[in-house]
This record gives C-alpha cells, sequence and structure tokens, in this order.
C-alpha cells in the first residue's frame, strides 16, 4: 500500500468533502444572484448559456461528492440541529438547479436539427447575441430566485 496523495485513490477526508460541498454551494449562490438581476434587466443569450453550463458543472461537482460513502452521516452530524435533514435540503437543492437548468433547455430557441439560435455575425466578424427581454425571462427568474432561497 502507498501513502494516499491528495489526488490518490483513497476515499478523501470527510471533512475536506463537507467544506467542498459548501463551496460550490456557495459559488452556486454567488453566481445565481448577479444572474437574477441580469434577468431581471434582460440579458442575453450568452449569460444564458454560460449560466446554463455552470449549473452542469456545479450540478456534477456536487454528485461526486455526494457520492463520497459516509458523507450524509457526516455532513448531518456537522448540523447542531436535529430537525434539519441534509439529505432532504441536498436533494430540494439538486431538484431546485434541475428546475432551473430544463427550463433553459426546454425554451431556448432553437432550429432545425436542435440548434441553438442564440447569435449572428456582427458587421466586423464578431457576434451579436440574442437578447431575451425580461417579460420573456419571469419565468426562469422564478425558478432562479427559487433556487437561491434554497441556499442559506
Amino acid at each position: 500500500m502507498a501513502f494516499p496523495s491528495s489526488v490518490g485513490s483513497i476515499n478523501p477526508n470527510l471533512d475536506k468533502v463537507w467544506d467542498q460541498m459548501r463551496d460550490a454551494v456557495s459559488e452556486v449562490k454567488q453566481g445565481s444572484q448577479p444572474f437574477a438581476s441580469s434577468l431581471a434587466a434582460g440579458c442575453n443569450a450568452n449569460d444564458i448559456i454560460s449560466y446554463q453550463l455552470f449549473l452542469v458543472a456545479k450540478l456534477a461537482q456536487l454528485a461526486t461528492l455526494a457520492a463520497v460513502p459516509g458523507i450524509g452521516a457526516y455532513a448531518q452530524a456537522q448540523i447542531s440541529d436535529p430537525t434539519f435533514n441534509i439529505v432532504n435540503e441536498y436533494n430540494a437543492l439538486v431538484a431546485a438547479m434541475n428546475a432551473v437548468g430544463n427550463w433553459i433547455v426546454t425554451n431556448f430557441p432553437k432550429g432545425t436539427g436542435n440548434y441553438l439560435q442564440m447569435a449572428t455575425w456582427a458587421g466586423n466578424g464578431g457576434l451579436t447575441y440574442q437578447q431575451f427581454a425580461p417579460a420573456t425571462l419571469a419565468p426562469l427568474l422564478t425558478l432562479v430566485n427559487a433556487l437561491i432561497a434554497q441556499i442559506n
């Protein structure tokens, strides 16, 4: 047997995993708050796609961390409220993240072949991203606000 490194195959320290989960969730909140503000004002397609990719990455990170054996019981023990159910709260968080992502995937304009309609070529050879009005984004804003409220 070899000495365990920080990138080895031996299960990580549960304290470290718990911290990484909390950091990832904090990043979700920190990324969602300015996105909600941009939705309220109207934003462009690039902002929406970038946020969706951010959520996909955070969901994958959280799933990997949540799969570490013993993390649920460890995390529950870290909460000093016996009525608080960490597994239920984690599942509600993931459901809120998925609700946002599902709305984006379902409602983002698509063309033939399911390709995203997000930009046109500008006269200078750059891209002009499709703009969305606040009214169009209101249902998404509601979901993003619900996601933010799910994070303490």
